[in-house]
């Protein structure tokens, strides 16, 4: 019984185990149903790159400014992953960390997406945050991702010159600028790790400036590290300081625009105006900083320099020999008429330095060999009698009319009866010369010396002194004659009075002879050596011209001999030669003169109209042609609104008697500024009256001198020039720059012209 309660107990304690084994082992294949069907978060960047649960992402180089990654999430478990959120912390040069994504995000077992995600980097250099990706990964939530990297991009400086910063909102203090253009150069540099763009450069708030612009191309691309220049000009106004702000646009992601207020002072500027000089005639400066170089003016021009503050110049005049320096005048007044000064540049200065045109004289015999002013001329051996000398006054080199007011003589030594010969005042005009005569007795055999006078008005040769020496000696003289007037040797004027001019006589068979004289003033024989021929005739129309009687071979010592000289003329108009008498004179061999006549023919005069000239607003010069046929004739211009005319005007040149054309011209005034006036010319003489036909011209308006129609800045220009003395002026052009009408132009027209040009007048006087 026992064995059977045992066997029974037995057999119920293994059943309770069996029960029991099988409740664990469906426990057991519960629990590993539940746990192979978990999710499983893996995170990789790029794709096929694992980034482990809280380890790092270096992303590397990155620009300042907002990044983008893009991370891929792949779930490796057998259940849905659901993706809850992304968070950042910890943030180190770096900020805003946001996700573009919508969560939650839903990744089915073994699948994948890409969780993007968005973050700034603050500024250059290392930058790390801690990222937080939520799940319902059961052993991995949150994923820990550490980013890091480095921010890189470009940082702007400004330089100058180089090697001076500037700093974002700082001043760059120019100095002392001149009035007008001023270039800077700014030196450009990119401190960054990235490439800068400067896209611009603009100014604002102006004072006492304007025109900023940028020469230096734009975008302008610096590389990291590098340099590169930028060039900005900008004009200064006027006297006193200035200022703009220059804002500089680049891609520096904290310093755009770039601020500089720009700042100084213009440089006191000095203005030399020459007036009325030539081209010799210069001024120069020394001294100082000028800007852009030191003065050096040309005469009759204006110059301008700028200078430092309180720089101290020196001026020095140079004078060309055919002008004289008057002075100084404006700011330089207190130098008076000195070659040099200093004046202090506290201001702008303007200074005026005025010069006039002087003759410079030279005195010559023969003609091209000097003789000093104190100079000797020595004539050597000649004959107790009247003595003819003929020398050249020469102004080539000068700037103004010569005028040769007197000729005297002192310390006559066995020489008497001194005298001028030729017309005084001798005017010689600027680079011309003219012939002077003078003639004086010697005395008796033996020494003689006379001091020779010129007055002039050369501002440093007057009078100039020549002392005439020599030897009375019983010698020959030579003295040629017409109507017993001496003929100088070497005449080259005819004239009725001494017979070397022959008149008119008629072409074809007209003619007509003069008789002329060789005296023989000396104490010895004269000679003359000619051979058969004695007196012969050269020149262009020798052969109008004929000896029908010649000289005697030898004059005895104050005896004298004559000679015809026959003209018939082959061809209407003057006619010219030159008579040659070779002799035994020391210092007149051979004696020469000319002679001329004019050939004519006795008809009716032509006339021809020409084109009028120098028209100014209120004057003109008429113009013709007219041949009067060696007949007197009057000539005449005929003028007015229409062709019926109305007024007439005697030609300048009325009567004309001559046998070839001869420009003829009436100045005519009073005539109305912008008008149209016909006129025509008129000649009359014996045989009767000769029209040109008629012809027209138009006056000028009031103030246009350059005759273009247009007052305007070049017609003011040109009154300031003429006013100055500058420029010569034509007798139209005059006219037409005397707005003010009182007869002369000067610096009140050029003031009135200016007002007008510039729109401050309505209308000229």
């Amino acid at each position: 019984m026992k064995r059977r309660r045992f066997a029974r107990f037995t057999s119920m304690r293994f059943l309770h185990w069996g029960v029991l084994f099988s409740c664990l082992c469906l426990a057991i294949n519960l629990l590993a149903l539940s746990i192979g069907n978990q999710p499983e978060l893996d995170v990789e960047r790029p794709s096929g790159t694992p980034i482990a649960d809280g380890t790092t992402d270096d992303v590397g180089d990155r620009s300042v400014g907002t990044v983008t990654l893009s991370y891929y999430i792949y779930n490796r478990g057998t259940a849905l992953l659901t993706i809850t959120g992304a968070t950042a912390s910890n943030y180190s040069n770096c900020s805003g960390f946001s996700s573009s994504e919508t969560f939650p995000m839903e990744v089915a077992a073994g699948g994948g997406t890409k969780l993007t995600v968005s973050f700034d980097i603050d500024g250059t250099g290392a930058f790390d945050f801690d990222m937080a990706i939520a799940s319902d990964d059961a052993d991995e939530d949150p994923y820990d991702i550490e980013v890091s990297g480095t921010g890189v991009g470009p940082e702007l400086d400004v330089e100058r010159p180089s090697g001076t910063g500037i700093d974002d909102g700082g001043t760059d203090d120019v100095g002392s600028q001149a009035v007008g253009t001023v270039t800077l150069h700014y030196y450009i540099y990119n401190r960054g790790t990235g490439p800068l763009t400067i896209s611009g450069a603009t100014a604002t708030n102006h004072v006492n400036s304007s025109g900023f612009s940028v020469t230096t191309s734009l975008p302008l691309t610096v590389a990291a590290s590098g340099s590169s220049k930028l060039t900005v000009d900008f004009n200064v106004d006027g006297d006193g300081a200035f200022s703009f702000d220059i804002d500089i646009a680049s891609d520096d992601a904290d310093e755009s625009p770039y601020d500089i207020a720009v700042s100084g002072t213009s440089q006191p500027t000095l203005t030399i105006v020459t007036v009325g000089a030539f081209g010799g005639d210069n001024v120069d400066s020394t001294g100082g900083t000028p800007t852009p170089s030191a003065i050096d003016c040309p005469g009759g021009t204006v110059c301008v320099a700028s200078f430092e503050p309180n720089d101290v110049v020196t001026l020095d005049v140079t004078v060309d020999p055919a002008s004289s320096f008057q002075g100084w005048s404006g700011d330089c007044a207190a130098f008076g008429a000195a070659l040099s000064g200093a004046i202090t540049m506290d201001d702008c200065k303007v200074c005026t330095a005025t010069f006039v045109a002087v003759p410079d004289i030279d005195v010559e015999r023969p003609a091209g060999t000097t003789i000093p002013d104190g100079g000797t001329d020595a004539i050597g051996n000649q004959a107790p009698a009247t003595h003819h000398l003929t020398y050249a006054i020469d102004n080539s080199a000068g700037g103004a009319e010569l005028s040769v007011t007197g000729v005297t003589a002192s310390s006559l030594v066995n020489t008497s009866d001194f005298g001028v010969a030729s017309d005084l005042p001798l005017a010689v005009p600027a680079g011309s010369t003219a012939t002077l005569r003078l003639q004086f007795d010697v005395d008796a055999l033996g020494a003689f010396s006379l001091d020779v006078h010129i007055a002039n008005n050369d501002p440093d040769e007057t009078p100039y002194d020549i002392q005439i020496t020599g030897t009375g000696a019983a010698v020959p003289e030579i003295d040629a004659r017409g109507n017993d007037i001496t003929i100088f040797n070497g005449d080259d004027s005819p004239r009725a009075g001494d017979l070397t001019d022959f008149g008119n006589v008629p072409v074809g068979g007209g003619s007509k002879t003069h008789t002329f004289t060789v005296r023989n003033t000396g104490l010895a024989s004269l000679s003359l050596t000619g051979g058969s021929q004695r007196v012969t005739i050269g020149g262009p129309h020798a052969g109008d011209f004929t000896v029908t009687s010649d000289a005697a071979a030898s004059v005895a010592a104050d005896a004298e001999t004559t000679f015809e000289i026959t003209f018939q003329p082959s061809a209407l108009g003057t006619r010219q030669a030159t008579i040659s008498i070779p002799n035994t004179d020391s210092d007149e061999n051979p004696y020469e003169f000319a002679i001329e006549g004019t050939g004519v023919d006795f008809t009716a005069p032509s006339a021809t109209t020409a084109a009028a000239t120098e028209i100014g607003s209120t004057t003109a010069t008429l113009n013709g042609i007219v041949n009067a046929h060696a007949d007197s004739t009057a000539v005449e211009f005929h003028y007015g609104l229409s062709p019926s005319y109305g007024a007439v005007v005697a030609a300048i040149e009325s009567p004309l008697t001559g046998s070839t054309d001869a420009a003829v011209m009436a100045v005519v005034t009073n005539l109305a500024p912008n008008t149209t006036y016909y006129f025509r010319v008129a000649a009359q003489n014996s045989v009767g009256t000769t029209y040109g036909e008629p012809m027209t011209f138009s006056t000028l308006m009031l103030g246009d001198i350059n005759g273009d129609r247009v007052v305007d800045v070049l017609d003011a220009r040109l009154c300031l020039q003429i006013a100055q003395g500058t420029i010569t002026a034509t007798p139209a052009q005059r006219d037409a720059a005397d707005v003010d009408g009182d007869g002369d132009v000067d610096m009140d027209d050029a003031e009135i012209l200016a007002e007008y040009v510039i729109g401050k007048r309505a209308s000229l006087p």
